[in-house]
């Protein structure tokens, strides 16, 4: 039988696949105007529309007839030759499961990409928060030893007596405060009774105002 092509002013049989072109999506155009213009400039002569049933085509599969004519044809057209053209039909299905395909790689390589993209932000947002965290936790370092320096430093007063003092146990205070570790708990009320006994015994007057002028100097 004559085969539909011909039939269609298209050439003579026998026709071959040459080349598949895809109409730039409109889409594109929006998003990106030259690259939509310069997909459709590379389009080969004829694309958009079907020549064999003059519908309009996104998907343009470039059809060779025997004395070289070249007509952009739907999938659909070709698909309905069944066993007039086997050889067409075939090659065409080839095709289009060679460009889904790749449509399907592409998009899980957009994908990837994306998940990637994702990674390398948390990341950097993880180094940055680390970093922030870090550099806070230092400061804290740092104000809680100039804290313990500068109270250390308010005990600085009894350093003469601590050191006049025959007691391994005043020099080891005495060592504890110049190295800005001031003394705590029972040793502060031991510190106490040694100011207020240089000026009264305890219990005097000149004890509890000795004691009183130690309280409010360690304890500003």
């Amino acid at each position: 039988m004559t085969h539909p092509f011909t039939v269609s002013g298209l050439g003579e049989a026998p026709f071959k696949l040459v080349a598949v072109a895809q109409i730039p999506p409109i889409s594109l155009a929006e998003s990106n105007p030259a690259a939509y213009q310069r997909g459709i400039a590379m389009l080969p002569p004829g694309c958009g529309t079907c020549k064999h049933c003059g519908m309009a085509i996104m998907l343009n599969f470039i059809v060779e007839s025997a004395e070289g004519r070249r007509s952009a044809i739907g999938c659909d057209c070709i698909r309905k030759l069944g066993h007039v053209d086997k050889p067409l039909v075939k090659a065409v299905d080839e095709a289009a499961r060679k460009l889904a395909r790749e449509k399907r790689q592409a998009a899980a390589a957009v994908k990837r990409e994306a998940r990637a993209a994702a990674w390398r932000a948390e990341r950097a947002q993880w180094e940055i928060d680390n970093a922030e965290r870090l550099a806070r936790e230092k400061a804290e370092r740092e104000a809680a030893a100039a804290a313990l320096v500068a109270r250390a430093q308010r005990f600085a007063f009894m350093l003469p007596a601590l050191r006049s003092a025959e007691s391994s146990w005043c020099s080891e205070i005495a060592d504890a405060i110049e190295a800005g570790r001031p003394p705590t708990g029972r040793a502060v009320e031991i510190l106490r009774d040694i100011y207020g006994r240089r000026f009264g015994r305890k219990g005097s007057a000149k004890f509890e105002a000795a004691a009183a002028r130690f309280d409010e100097t360690v304890s500003a």
